[in-house]
Order: C-alpha cells, then sequence, then structure tokens
C-alpha cells in the first residue's frame, strides 16, 4: 500500500505549489464575481429592453399583416368579378373593349381612394399587351416597359401561377394573383395591388429612431423603413430583432443601437465596484480558512510519508482521496467529450445545410468524416429519417418525448448492429430528423443501404411508426461532390415521401433534369372537362367520382417534383374556377375557406380527400338549401289555397300557373313533400270551412257551397260526405 501511494502522491514541493494556485485562484474570485454581476446585469438590461421592443415589433407586424391581408382581399374580390373575367377570356379588342378598360379603371380608382394605403391597383392582360391601373391604361411598347419597371423578375414574363407577395426596394410592396388559375389555360392575366413607399412611411409605427427592415424569404429583396434614413450608420453596432409574417414570406427586422442597451446600467457601477471589494475580503478569509483547514494538515501528512513514520489510517486517508481525485477527473473528461461530441454535431448540421459561416469552417474541417471525405476514390451516400410522425406512438403507454427517444434507441441499436466497421459513419439526432452519413466501398454503401431498407423499415412499420426515409447515394464518380449536394439530394427525396405518402424514396436524377413524362392529355382534358360540367350543373358526388381519374392523370411514380407541385396548383386553380362559376349563381359557398384548406395540403392524398371532403360540404349544402328552398315553396301553397279556397277557379292548373310550374310538376312536388295530393287538399281545406259555416246555422246548403267555392251542390254534398262520412243537411239537422 505504501508504494501504491508513493506512486500517487505528489511531492511536498508540488503540493505547496497547488496551494499557492489555489490561494490565488481564490484570490481572483472577486474579480470573476464582478464580471459575472457584470454580465448578469447586462443580460437582464439587454432582455428587458429587447422584449420591450420585441412587443413594438409585434404590434409593427400586426399592423403589416393586416395591411396586407386587405390587400389580398381587393385582388380576389376584383377576380371574382365578372366584367375582370370577361376581359382575361378576350382574344381582341374593340371600342367597347376599350370602354370597359375605363369603367375599370375608375373603379380602380375609387378602390385606390377610399384605401388610401393602397397606392396602385393594376390588372395585367399579357396575351392583349394591355395594363390597366388606376392612373392610367398602358398598352404596346408602354405595355412592356410598365411591366418590366413595375413587376418583379421573377413574375415576368413568365406566365407561371402566382399567389405571392413581393418586395420592391424601390417601389413597395406588391401583391400579385394569377387569373384565371387553370392550368395549360391559353388564358393568362395578373391581378397586382401595390402599397409605395410613400405609403409605408406614413404608416402608424410603434417604432420612432430606428430601422425596420422588411425581407422577402423567397428572392431576399430588402425593403427599410423610414426611406429617409436608408443611409443606416453601418459602424455602430446594433442588434436585431427579428419577427416572420404569418400571411406571407416576409421577415420584419428591427434594428437597435447597442449603446440604447448599455446606458440604461452605467448608474449601478458603483454598487459592482462595492462588490468587488466585499469579495475580495471574503476570499481572503476563505482562503485563510481553507489553507488551515485542508492543505496544511495535508502538508504534514506528506511530510509524515516521505519520512515513513504515516500510520495505517493516515494511508487510507491518502488513498480515498487519490481515489476522488480520479473519479472526478473522469466525469469531467466525460462531460466534455460529450460536449465535443455535441458542438461537432451542431457544425456538421451548419455544413449540410449550407449555413455555416467563414468562423465555424476550421472546426468542421477537423471533423473526422469531413476531413476523410474523398469522392475521387470512394462513394458516400446520406440517408434522412423523419420522425415527425412518430410522436403518437404507444400513446396509452407513454408520451411523444417519450416515443420518439424509443424510436431513436431503436434506429441507433439497428444501425450499429449492420454498419461494418470497414465503413464510416456518422449520425445527427435534430430535432424530429435523423441524418446519417455513410463514406466508404460503393458496394459496401449499396448492401448497407438495402440492409436498412429490408430489416429497419419493416421494424419501424410493426411498431405503427409513420417513418419517412429519404436516401441520396453517389451514382456515379462525378455525380455529386460534396456532402451538403448530398443532403439537398436526400431532403428531396424526403419530400417525394411526404406527397407521395411513401415510406422510403432514393433520390432519381429525373427529378433535377427536368424529365417529364408522356401524359394522356386527351384523356386528361376529357375527365376535367366531366369534373367541370358535373360541378358547374351542381352534381357534386358524380363530381366526387372523377377524383381519382383525376389524380391518376395528374400523378404518377417517378414524376418529377416540380411537375408534382405545378399539377397540384393546377387541380387547386380547376376547382377555384369552379367554385368562381358557383358563387356566380349565388351559391352559399366561401371560396377563401376552401382555397386555404387545398394551399395547406402537403401530400397528394391530403390533397385527395380535402377535395373530396369539400365536395361533400357542397352536396350537403345544396342539400340543405334544396330542402330549404322546397319547404318554403310547400308553405307558399299552403298559403295561396287558404287565400283563394273561394274562387270557383281554384285548381291545379291555376295553382301551377302562380308558381310558373307544370301541372303535373307541382302536383309531384306536393304529393312527395306532404303525401297528399294537391287535389285532395284544396278539397280539404273547402270542406274544413264549409263545416265552419254549417255548424254557425247562418248558411244554407246552397249558400255554403258557393261560399266555399263550388258551383254544383250535388258535387259540394258528395264531395262533403267523402271526406266527414256525413252529408252536409245531417250536419245542419245534428246541430
Amino acid at each position: 500500500m505504501r508504494k501504491r501511494i508513493r506512486e500517487h502522491l505528489v511531492h511536498r514541493n508540488t503540493v505547496l505549489y497547488s496551494w499557492i494556485i489555489s490561494y490565488l485562484i481564490i484570490l481572483c474570485l472577486p474579480f470573476c464575481i464582478s464580471s459575472i454581476l457584470m454580465q448578469l446585469l447586462i443580460q437582464s438590461v439587454k432582455q428587458e429592453t429587447q422584449e420591450a421592443y420585441r412587443n413594438e415589433l409585434l404590434n409593427t407586424q400586426i399592423l403589416l399583416d393586416e395591411k396586407l391581408s386587405e390587400m389580398s382581399r381587393i385582388a380576389l374580390e376584383f377576380s371574382l368579378n365578372k366584367e375582370v373575367d370577361r376581359l382575361v377570356s378576350l382574344s381582341g379588342l374593340s371600342a367597347q373593349e376599350h370602354y370597359s378598360f375605363y369603367l375599370l379603371q375608375q373603379r380602380f380608382q375609387d378602390y385606390s381612394i377610399s384605401n388610401h394605403y393602397i397606392s396602385s391597383i393594376a390588372l395585367y392582360l399579357p396575351d392583349l399587351q394591355t395594363c390597366i391601373t388606376n392612373k392610367s391604361c398602358y398598352t404596346g411598347t408602354l405595355f412592356h416597359d410598365y411591366c418590366i419597371e413595375n413587376l418583379p423578375s421573377e413574375a415576368y414574363p413568365e406566365k407561371s401561377f402566382q399567389n405571392t407577395y413581393y418586395v420592391l426596394p424601390d417601389s413597395g410592396i406588391l401583391y400579385l394573383l394569377s387569373l384565371p388559375l387553370i392550368a395549360n389555360s391559353p388564358d393568362n392575366a395578373y391581378l397586382a395591388v401595390t402599397m409605395e413607399l410613400s405609403v409605408l412611411d406614413t404608416l402608424p409605427f410603434s417604432i420612432a429612431n430606428h430601422m425596420l427592415s422588411i425581407r422577402s424569404d423567397s428572392d431576399n429583396n430588402e425593403l427599410l423603413l423610414p426611406t429617409a434614413s436608408n443611409t443606416f450608420d453601418s459602424e455602430k453596432k446594433s442588434s436585431v430583432l427579428s419577427i416572420a409574417s404569418d400571411i406571407s414570406g416576409f421577415t420584419y427586422s428591427l434594428y437597435v443601437p447597442e449603446k440604447e442597451y448599455v446606458s440604461r446600467f452605467q448608474n449601478t457601477q458603483f454598487l459592482i465596484l462595492l462588490c468587488n471589494l466585499s469579495s475580495m475580503a471574503i476570499s481572503v478569509l476563505l482562503a485563510y480558512y481553507f489553507a488551515r483547514k485542508n492543505y496544511k494538515p495535508l502538508i504534514k501528512l506528506l511530510a509524515k510519508v516521505g519520512a515513513g513514520t504515516c500510520s495505517q489510517n493516515e494511508y487510507n486517508l491518502l488513498e480515498n482521496h487519490i481515489d476522488n481525485i480520479t473519479q472526478k477527473s473522469s466525469e469531467i473528461e466525460k462531460e466534455l467529450t460529450r460536449n465535443k461530441l455535441a458542438l461537432s454535431d451542431y457544425y456538421l448540421r451548419r455544413f449540410l445545410t449550407r449555413s455555416h459561416t467563414a468562423q465555424e469552417w476550421p472546426a468542421i474541417q477537423a471533423i473526422p468524416i469531413v476531413k476523410a471525405i474523398n469522392m475521387q476514390t470512394k462513394t458516400a451516400a446520406v440517408l434522412i429519417l423523419d420522425l415527425q410522425d412518430c410522436g403518437q406512438l404507444f400513446h396509452e403507454q407513454g408520451d411523444q418525448q417519450e416515443n420518439l427517444s424509443l424510436i431513436r434507441f431503436i434506429i441507433t441499436n439497428v444501425m450499429s448492429e449492420l454498419i461494418p466497421d470497414t465503413l464510416q459513419y456518422k449520425n445527427i439526432i435534430d430535432d424530429s430528423l435523423f441524418i446519417a452519413i455513410f463514406h466508404g466501398d460503393s458496394e459496401e454503401i449499396s448492401a448497407i443501404l438495402d440492409s436498412l431498407k429490408q430489416i429497419l423499415l419493416p421494424l419501424l412499420v410493426s411498431y405503427n411508426a409513420s417513418i419517412r426515409i429519404g436516401v441520396s447515394r453517389q451514382q456515379t464518380i462525378t455525380s455529386v461532390t460534396s456532402l451538403p449536394d448530398f443532403y439537398k439530394e436526400a431532403a428531396e427525396a424526403l419530400e417525394y415521401c411526404r406527397i407521395f405518402n411513401l415510406n422510403w424514396a432514393d433520390y432519381n436524377i429525373n427529378w433535377s433534369c427536368g424529365h417529364h413524362f408522356t401524359k394522356d392529355y386527351q384523356q386528361l382534358t376529357g375527365i376535367t372537362y366531366k369534373f367541370q360540367n358535373a360541378i358547374a350543373v351542381s352534381e357534386f358526388s358524380r363530381a366526387a367520382e372523377y377524383i381519382d381519374q383525376l389524380f391518376l392523370l395528374h400523378f404518377y411514380q417517378g414524376q418529377p417534383l416540380s411537375d408534382v407541385r405545378l399539377n397540384m396548383y393546377s387541380i387547386i386553380s380547376l376547382f377555384r374556377s369552379c367554385l368562381m362559376k358557383l358563387d356566380d349563381k349565388n351559391f352559399p359557398v366561401s371560396v377563401e375557406k376552401q382555397m386555404e384548406a387545398l394551399l395547406n395540403c402537403t401530400t397528394i392524398e391530403e390533397l385527395k380527400d380535402t377535395l373530396r371532403s369539400n365536395l361533400e360540404k357542397l352536396s350537403e349544402g345544396l342539400e340543405q338549401q334544396t330542402h330549404t328552398r322546397t319547404a318554403r315553396l310547400i308553405q307558399q301553397i299552403y298559403d295561396y289555397i287558404d287565400q283563394n279556397y273561394q274562387c270557383y277557379d281554384l285548381s291545379v292548373n291555376s295553382i301551377s300557373a302562380a308558381f310558373q310550374m307544370s301541372p303535373a310538376s307541382i302536383s309531384k312536388l306536393f304529393k312527395r313533400e306532404t303525401n297528399t295530393g294537391l287535389l285532395d287538399h284544396i278539397n280539404h281545406v273547402r270542406v274544413q270551412h264549409a263545416k265552419e259555416l254549417l255548424l254557425s246555422q247562418t248558411y244554407s246548403v246552397s249558400q255554403v257551397t258557393e261560399l266555399v267555392g263550388y258551383t254544383n251542390v250535388s258535387s259540394f254534398i258528395r264531395i262533403y260526405k267523402k271526406y266527414e262520412g256525413i252529408s252536409p243537411g245531417m250536419v245542419k239537422q245534428q246541430n
């Protein structure tokens, strides 16, 4: 035991030096405490200030989103206008059309005047080389010049689907809506609503003396407000607060100078200095107590060990002290290793998404799998597992986080068992994504991917896990050259899984090459016409029968993703055009709600189910409307008979003429709804009124006959006896 202690104990001078270093560290505590207090104070003040500015930015976001929503409402209102719909379908111009342009221009002008924040409303008709605005009308070369000047390059001259907000740095904010939203239609037009910079400057923002940035996420265009402060001093350090728009792809950012944070805690410096002095005095006392309590006995004990005069208990005490230090050192090393791995995963994730900075690049290059990547001699593959829908697994046995942890545990263990040591492998767990990177021999990578598809995928499916896996592997040496490209392709394969509701999809190079497969356009046109015609005549159940054929002709396995997205918008546009025609017939349907539900669909099956659900709702609405209209008509017939039962010419023919229906139709409708013939009801009403008159003993039978609309007494007596079982004369005698 003495030998073990001598091997692990440090020399007396080393212990003395460690005591001196510890004492110096304790003396530095005041400065550490002051630094911590300063940092906490800065963070507290900064957080409080940021919260105040964030509330102001949130109010600004609500105001701008309200105006953007109003812009889309105005565009949608004009898109439902019959005159606009007629102008969109024109193939040529005449004098009458120029007058229509003038009337439409006047209406645009009235809207822009009543909505003072709207600077411009325009209808672009590329087929007619014409643009109608609230200020003027542009044709010919003026049309092209106006389009180039006022439309973003992404929208002109391409005839593509547009339901988008654009940021125009030199003009303002533009909302563009395509008309009539039917794919492959010869008609093509755009409705544009613009809010100019001068109008944006006048909006009642709650932000003062700061710079507001409106940035479009799609094209990265940025608009700075107020425009008079666009010469922002970039040398001044500033903090950026950002909030995403709820209805558009915009991001609102607020630039706040850093000096506003620092100026709020200058009066607290004296308090921090006082804390420093107090901490220094306390540290001196602690150092003295610590040295007297621990290090002084330890130095004496070391002296005894050197002289060989230690007792057995003292040796045991030193041995326990060594074991504790060793255990704590091991725990610290493990924690440092875990932190290093987590930081490595973070840098690798940013590298795959191409969001890393130049300062992070050296750390990324040090990651083993990135450092060892050699696409010239070996191949690579990236596999992405989407675990987003796996949280409801075993809903009765655990919560969502427990289920996700279980799935991750299964995936990690299965991969560790299947992947050979000769293959380089790295996995990253990022929220609901499990990313696996492979690098090595192409045959080994193909074999491991096939094994995962045959073993891991069925295992997860057996757990009722809604798993989706996108894979990108190097087909040839020259196909892909970097890991970010692999990750991008695997992400596209994962999106393909989501759209087609698949469990596994390998990236297909035809998706990016724009390769199109042949479709039976004649059959597609026929099904489309039947679908439109069924909705036009309000036969929604028949229209629902064409949905499967419509989707079968639009979508198929191996289809390019660009075609899939375009065809999804095409079906939505087709349904929208049908709804617009129903709306013109005063049919109770909300086009905006129907479109919102369809545009939120992310998969083909979800789009199909939503479309079928919308048709069912339309069918139910039609049945309810028909039932209400029929009930109202039956009540009107009742009222008409009650008011005219005394007329001699009251009959089925006279009632059908009054309600503009054929005698057969009105008799059939009345019989179906009341289970009584129309002529029977007329006789029944007359008999009831005749009974009241007979019981009054005021009128004779012949007089009653005339008062209830009969011309023949014998006919009246026969009908009365048929319904009451007794003749009119007997009624008078009994009474």
